[in-house]
């Protein structure tokens, strides 16, 4: 996860050298998506610089208008995967053939 670097080491750096606990003891903070306009301002990006290979594809134009739609409500982000198909499998009925089968 790309970003997230920034924010834990403030973060720690305040609760355990400024010693800070109070100000986060029980609470939930969600790093996400913080500006439409600027990526690299998001908790969780893919880094804008030299070391990403973008492609004909997908280009960083791309990424910056998918990010815009995400953070206006246009695209949502899916937590769902297309379950995979799984081979059958056959188990032994019984426990005696369980049993015959493992060799000691």
């Amino acid at each position: 996860m790309k970003g997230l670097y920034p924010a834990t080491y403030d973060t720690l750096t305040d609760v355990i050298v400024n010693g800070n606990w109070d100000k986060y003891v029980g609470k939930i903070a969600t790093l996400g998506l913080v500006s439409g306009t600027d990526p690299e301002a998001n908790y969780v990006q893919i880094p804008m610089g030299d070391g990403t290979q973008w492609s004909d594809s997908f280009t960083q134009d791309d990424y910056k208008a998918m990010v815009a739609d995400m953070f206006d409500g246009q695209r949502l982000p899916s937590a769902t995967t297309l379950p995979r198909r799984l081979p059958p499998i056959s188990l032994p009925r019984s426990r005696s053939t369980i049993r015959g089968s493992i060799k000691g």
